[in-house]
């Protein structure tokens, strides 16, 4: 078994011993990103840029694909209910029972992605959907920041989550988990097998979506503060676009760390063009950060193209 496969393993053995993990449709880690819908395949020590949601996203349309492994009474179950809501309800249920659920929480990595799986018997009405909206918004969102960079610098980009395991969105989470998404227990282990993935490459720049989270991941990795990038736009409640910190590691160089407002929070044009100019200039200058007086002469011109569109 490889390095990489061990870990999902561990994530797997993880999720049968904390069972309210199984109320998740799934979970993503090492996921690789399509580049000219060409999918990378790194191997160990591999230039790689790590992209680093929050946690997974869901839809009640996931809940209409069904792990292989689940019974196939439970999937007849399944298949008799009118809509993936219920279905997804039903999940909670049984794991409130503790009735056995082989499969959940499905996975998302280099070996398989579900929303891939074209065997019929594993879709609700045996009819497989095309990825939800909020799937395909999210990929763009990071190809438009970091295809370019990553073509020209010859970088494969690979996904992984600050918490493995999917919900509708960070509202839910204490719903689902019993549990608030800044005291969930689970933050120690997800930290440690990121810790080994981001070690497993040779990854050169780390991204991570979500900018209120900024002080709790600088914390949790142990952060080094290097620079504050701030929005094209100033806002009453929108003034920081990004940070950037660095990554002390033992053996390797220090890696940059961009935390950046995550897509779902209204991110404008003119902010994706400035994480993506962040971006380019830490792959081509070998890691080393944007100076504020350069970012702010970027972000001038950004403001200028945009004017009277």
């Amino acid at each position: 078994m490889s390095e990489i496969n061990s870990y999902i393993e561990e994530i797997k053995n993880y999720s049968d011993r904390h069972t309210e993990l199984k109320k998740s449709h799934h979970f993503v880690f090492n996921m690789p990103i399509s580049i000219n819908n060409i999918k990378p395949k790194p191997n160990q020590n591999d230039e790689i840029v790590l992209i680093m949601g929050m946690n997974p996203g869901e839809t009640d349309q996931s809940w209409n694909y069904f792990p292989e492994k689940l019974e196939s009474s439970i999937k007849d179950l399944f298949r008799k209910l009118r809509t993936s809501k219920e279905i997804k309800n039903k999940v909670a249920e049984m794991v409130n029972k503790n009735e056995k659920l082989t499969g959940y929480p499905v996975e998302a990595s280099s070996n398989f992605k579900f929303w891939d799986d074209d065997d019929i018997n594993n879709w609700k009405n045996k009819k497989k959907e095309a990825p939800d909206s909020s799937h395909d918004n999210w990929s763009g969102t990071i190809k438009a920041i970091c295809e370019t960079g990553c073509k020209k610098n010859n970088l494969s980009i690979i996904q992984t989550e600050y918490f493995f395991w999917s919900t509708p969105d960070i509202d839910e989470f204490e719903n689902r988990f019993g549990y608030n998404w800044k005291k969930n227990p689970h933050e120690e282990f997800c930290l440690s097998i990121n810790r080994k993935l981001i070690d497993y490459y040779n990854t050169k720049i780390i991204i991570y979506f979500g900018i209120g989270d900024a002080e709790r991941i600088k914390k949790t990795f142990n952060l080094e503060e290097v620079e504050t990038y701030e929005v094209p736009e100033l806002k009453s409640n929108k003034k920081i676009l990004a940070k950037l910190y660095f990554l002390k590691t033992m053996n390797k160089k220090n890696i940059p760390f961009l935390i950046s407002t995550h897509p779902s929070n209204y991110m404008s044009k003119k902010e994706m063009e400035c994480i993506r100019l962040l971006f380019d200039y830490i792959c081509e200058n070998d890691g080393v950060a944007m100076p504020k007086h350069l970012y702010d002469e970027c972000k001038d011109a950004i403001n200028s193209n945009y004017e009277g569109r």
